[in-house]
């Protein structure tokens, strides 16, 4: 089970999933992805895929040193299958991928494309905020 579980920062069914590479059928023709910009990358992932489901939570980055840290994130799932176009696109391959270990996803929200209105902004929910600074208060007092 995931560490975020064992230090009981997560309700029993938030549960670690796992992330697999886009899936096929997935249109990303003209959509740009860009680095730090993972809520417009899987937004627009959403408007152009019907199915699509955009996802909210938090990820666990672990380094190569064993140092952690979480980080509000968004992905994206279609047909139960966890993506994240912004880390297949951008991280993957790059200087800063060396660096990673490996990478826990934990998801609490999700959203379809008709809950947005237009030009409506996202902001992470509360819930989301508060565990990513309750994990990095406790891995700060752990180190």
């Amino acid at each position: 089970m995931a560490i975020l579980h064992n230090r009981n920062f997560l309700n029993e069914d938030q549960k670690e999933v796992q992330i697999s590479k886009t899936p096929e059928g997935i249109d990303l023709e003209g959509i740009k992805i860009e680095k730090k910009q993972c809520i417009s990358n899987s937004h627009e992932i959403i408007v152009k895929n019907e199915s699509v489901k955009m996802i909210e939570g938090v990820i666990l980055l672990i380094d190569v040193n064993n140092g952690a840290k979480a980080i509000q994130h968004v992905w994206n799932s279609y047909k139960g299958v966890h993506f994240d176009v912004t880390k297949e696109q951008v991280i993957e391959g790059s200087e800063e991928e060396k660096e990673i270990k490996t990478i826990r996803y934990y998801p609490f929200f999700e959203y379809q494309k008709d809950e947005f209105g237009v030009n409506e902004e996202f902001k992470f929910h509360d819930h989301t905020t508060n565990i990513e600074q309750m994990i990095n208060s406790k891995l700060s007092i752990d180190n």
